[in-house]
């Protein structure tokens, strides 16, 4: 169990989805983990032509961006 040095902490609950819809998550995502996938997304996505992401050849990454 984690030691608590104040309140505060107990207040701060983070969100988390479960699902989209209809459509269940195999894990549980929080909001935080949603925002860092959607920001390293974006910026794979700029610096597509730049190398090293420019010498990917990994079609799983390439049909994302």
């Amino acid at each position: 169990m984690k030691k608590l040095r104040s309140y505060s902490s107990v207040w701060k609950v983070e969100q988390v989805i479960y699902s989209f819809g209809d459509a269940k998550l195999p894990t549980p995502v929080t909001v935080t983990q949603l925002l860092w996938l959607a920001v390293s997304s974006v910026l794979v996505f700029m610096f597509r032509k730049v190398p090293p992401l420019a010498f990917i050849h990994n079609p799983l990454i390439l049909c994302c961006i």
